[in-house]
Parts: structure tokens; sequence; C-alpha cells
């Protein structure tokens, strides 16, 4: 069972019965569906898994009741009863069968559309707005509330309850003055952003001092305006991330602070927590000198491309790249995709911070477990296959892995998705500082204060404000889960829009089965399954993960040509080309 979905959901209201003699038992809280489609619930310090299978049609952040049973200390289950009337649901039109139209909702199984009535005039797959009025013999009725317009942040916005930050006359944010900050306005201070970000929480500046070269890692310091001491705090943590779309956002904080006040912009005097620490270019060694609060004037906003562009252009740009490496050997974490130096650098220097102020606080953790053994498989197979020769069947440690990955991973696509598919995904705790993918320990997330709450979070804790940190890990998590249901619906949306039937994709088989292939297509980003009767019309033997008979043979990692057949919004059918 995947490990992602241990983790510390806490405050949720139930009701535990024994049922039977065979100890199963009932109980209601609010269920969680990861990116996998799997779900959870939390019980008395236990969770109890629920099968993609044994959801019924219930979804995300919902109410439910789950009978389970306890196997071995772990706990599975099934939901037994929820509720859908008075839910509002964003899905479009599938189809229209005289008076009824079908309308489909990603949460709910294609079995369960939600049938509506309306004088308004609809097409098929117009996006709309729908309320469940009753669900009696597995049909679903609903009454429509509005017709949303094509396009995808308008889309996002109704399906995710998604709002700008209204801040009332009440909510007063009052700076604290107390922090004693160094005034580091002269330094050469530059960002390093999105070319549209205004959000701009980090920032670099180099020094000279006694020929040694001081690296100053800048953090916006959010928490000298929003911070336990006022009304806004609980608000801003149940917002708990800003959410991006394609061409907007919705701020975790009141926008005029994550825009402005908090933004490090240029020409500015802006808040920050400063990291300060020592290269030494000789030794190709990072000295940790330590962390205070200071203001700083950013005279320089770049953008990623440009950097990229102008890396020999300007010696900071290089001194922040080659310190950045000796970070990343440091590490061994590993490389799940092709990177520009400009991201490279940016990246592995906020790790470093991360780690840095981790071991300051030593409150909040970002955990990331090891994956489970038979998640590893695929990725030896793959290393095997790219090299013959140079491979050694014995790797089992990270570490050996690590190695062998970055012979290959530069422009291998397929490597870089079969990394990703093997890491669990991370969450936040407060008792775990271990990070399988990154490779390290005593890690947090400290370095995007106006967007995440967990770094939030980290600020005020070093400024000595009292939180119980247990009391927002189930806010943490859940508003990261739902940033990643926002992104992965947004790519739903894009490869609805653009495939095409009868269009031809180049693939890759990796993984077959007694019932078909799985085939990882590169421009698509994902993998896809193909049918045992779409493959042949001579029946097709399974031997030793391949599927073959006299004339055709599908083996691991072979080549091969698809094209699209149909096309649905969550469903994209495939047969050979």
């Amino acid at each position: 069972m995947d490990k992602i979905t241990c983790l510390s959901f806490s405050n949720i209201n139930l009701l535990l019965s024994i049922t039977d003699r065979n100890l199963s038992m009932i109980t209601k809280g609010k269920l969680i569906v990861n990116e996998f489609g799997n779900g959870f619930i939390n019980v008395d310090n236990k969770t109890i898994y629920i099968n993609k299978s044994d959801l019924n049609r219930s979804f995300h952040n919902q109410i439910v009741e789950v009978e389970y049973t306890e196997e071995n200390n772990m706990y599975y289950g099934k939901v037994i009863n929820f509720n859908l009337i008075d839910k509002n649901f964003v899905g479009f039109v599938h189809h229209i069968y005289k008076k009824n139209i079908y309308i489909f909702v990603p949460e709910l199984k294609k079995s369960n559309m939600i049938i509506i009535n309306t004088c308004v005039k609809l097409n098929k797959n117009d996006w709309v707005l729908v309320k469940v009025i009753s669900d009696d013999n597995n049909q679903i009725q609903g009454e429509l509330l509005s017709v949303l317009h094509d396009d995808i942040d308008n889309i996002l916005e109704k399906k995710f309850n998604l709002n700008e930050f209204i801040q009332k006359e009440t909510d007063i944010i009052i700076p604290r003055e107390n922090d004693n900050p160094r005034d580091q306005r002269y330094l050469e201070t530059m960002t390093i952003d999105p070319f549209t970000s205004k959000d701009c929480d980090d920032a670099f500046s180099i020094e000279i001092k006694e020929d040694k070269i001081h690296i100053y890692v800048h953090i916006s310091d959010v928490a000298h305006y929003i911070n336990p001491s006022n009304s806004i705090f609980e608000k801003v943590m149940e917002r708990g991330n800003t959410y991006y779309g394609v061409k907007k956002n919705w701020t975790m904080i009141p926008r005029e602070y994550a825009d402005n006040h908090c933004s490090i912009l240029p020409d500015k005097d802006t808040n920050v927590v400063t990291s300060e620490f020592i290269y030494d270019t000789s030794k190709q060694k990072i000295e940790y000198v330590g962390w205070y609060y200071s203001i700083i004037r950013s005279k320089h906003k770049y953008w990623y491309e440009f950097v990229d562009e102008n890396f020999d252009q300007n010696p900071n740009f290089s001194i922040i790249y080659n310190a950045s490496q000796i970070i990343k050997k440091s590490m061994k974490d590993f490389v799940v995709s092709k990177e520009t130096k400009s991201h490279e650098m940016v990246r592995y220097w906020m790790i470093h911070v991360n780690q840095m102020m981790c071991l300051e606080i030593k409150r909040l953790f970002r955990c990331n477990p090891e994956p489970q053994a038979n998640k590893l498989e695929l990725l030896k197979e793959y290393l095997k296959f790219k090299n013959q020769e140079d491979f050694n069947d014995e790797i089992n440690t990270r570490d050996d892995i690590v190695s062998l990955s970055y012979k290959y991973t530069h422009n291998d696509t397929l490597l870089q998705y079969i990394i990703k598919s093997l890491l669990i995904k991370a969450y936040y705790t407060d008792n775990d500082d271990s990070h399988y993918g990154i490779g390290i320990s005593n890690y947090t997330h400290w370095t995007s204060p106006i967007r995440r709450s967990s770094d939030l979070v980290n600020h005020c804790l070093l400024k000595g404000y009292q939180i119980d940190v247990k009391k927002y890990l189930n806010e943490m998590n859940e508003s990261e889960l739902k940033q990643d249901m926002v992104e992965h619906f947004i790519e739903s949306y894009n490869n609805f829009k653009i495939a095409k039937v009868n269009e031809t994709f180049d693939g890759v088989i990796i993984n077959v089965t007694p019932t078909g292939i799985s085939v990882f297509i590169d421009r698509l980003g994902s993998k896809y399954m193909l049918h045992i009767s779409k493959l042949s019309e001579i029946k097709l033997i399974y031997d030793n993960k391949s599927l073959k008979n006299e004339k055709n043979n599908y083996q691991m990692f072979d080549k091969i040509k698809l094209k699209i057949s149909k096309t649905e919004y969550d469903m994209i059918d495939f047969e050979l080309a």
C-alpha cells in the first residue's frame, strides 16, 4: 500500500461501533483521495485504506461511512454510506437523450452521470455547474446552476471553490517591529522567477569580503505581517496554498501582500530572513554562517530564460550555479527531469536553505518515505535494458540506483517518468525528517512563505510564536493535494483539447500483463493501456512479460505506434497505428 496515504490528518469527528462477530467495524470521517485514486480516512491514530474500487461513488473531502477490518495491524475498508444530495459539481455535457441531459462529473464514475432537465440550450462538451437534488435507484437527478465559459481558469475556480482572498475591514495587519533587521540594502540583490511571477519570495546577493565569497539567500519575511497575533492568520492557514491556474492564481494571503508588501520587487524595501553562506572555491566547499533578519532592496528582477540566455554575461550567475553543484553532489538526489542551469541553481539553493532552517527549527518536517522494493523493479529492468554490460544485478541501495540513473537520464523522458513514478509523494509531519527522493534528512519547507502555509508556520515558529503544528498538518497536506488535483485537471483538460481521432503517437511498452500492455507516450507525458483484444486477431499467449503468437511479440521497452480511436475528457482510447 502506498505510504503517501500515511498522512497525519486530524480533527475528524467519528462514530465507532462493532457491527458483527467478525470484528467488522463502521466509522465515519472525511474521505481523502490521493492522486492515484485510492482513498483513506484517519480515525483514532489509525489510517483506514480504501481501494479505488471500494470508494463507491464517494469523492474527495466528503464525509463518508466506512466499514473496515484489521489485517496484520493494517486497516482496510470500503465506503458504505455517503450523501450526494445538495452537493454542487462541475462537469460537462456527455450526451443528450430526448429531454434528459447527462452530465459527466470527473469525481464520479461514468455510470453515475447526473441527469438534468433545463430549458437552457446545451451542447455536447459544454461545462456546467449542477446541484444534486435526488439520488434514487442509482439515478442521480440534478438541476442546472450555471453554464461555464469554456475557459480553464473559470472552470477551475468553480470546480475547486477557488476565490480571491477577501480582506475585511476588521482584518487589520500590524507589522512587527522587534526583529532588529540588518540593513542590507547596499547589496546587489536579484530575484530569479518565472517571467510573469508577481509573488517573488526569494532572492540572491553576492559579496566579496576579505577575498571570501559570501552568498546570501533572502526569503521574504511574511511572518513580519501575517502571524498568530492577528485575526487573519487562521483564514490563511485554512486556505493553505496559493493555487495556480493557467493565466491566473488564487493567493494564500491577501493579494496586496502577496504581490506587493511581501514580494521582493525592484527598488522596494523588503523585510526578509537571510541565510548567509561562504563559498570556498579552492576547497569546493560551502560553509553555513547563520541566519538573521534583514532589509534588502532588490536591484534586478530576472526570469529563468533571461539567466540562461545571458549566463556568461553576469559572473554572479556562474558563482551561484557552481556553488549549487556542490550542494547537488552532497545530496545525490534523483534526476526526474531535464533542467536548465537557471532552474537547477535556484532549486538546489532552495533545498539547501530548507535543510539549514529545518535544523534551526526542528518542528515541522517534509517526509518522503522510501518506496517499496517492488516499485524499483521497473527502474532496474530499464537500466539493464539500456546497457547490458555495465549493469550490476545486485544493486539495491539508493546510491547504487541514483548513480546508474545519472548515466541515462539526460534526454531520456521515459527514464524520467519511471523515476517520478517510483517516488512516493512527500507529506508534512511533525515526527519524521527523512526525505528519500532528495537523499537527506532534516528537511522542511521554508523558502515559499507567500504561497505555502507550511513555510509560513516555520517562519512564525522561528519568531517564537507558540504554534501547535499538529493542528495544521491536516490543512497543509490537504491543500497541497488540492493543488495536485488542479494540476492534474489542467493536464487532462489540455490533452482532451489537443487529442484528435486518428492522430498517431510514438510509444514505448512499459508493462505487459495477460490482459494487455501499458504504453508510455512521451508527447502526452503519461501511460495508456491497450487491451489484448486490440493487439492481434490471433490469440496472444502471455509468457514472462511478453504477449506473443506466431506473428507478433509484444515485450518490455519495445517501441510501438498508436493512434487515437476515441477521445473523452477523462479517457483517450488508442489502437495500433
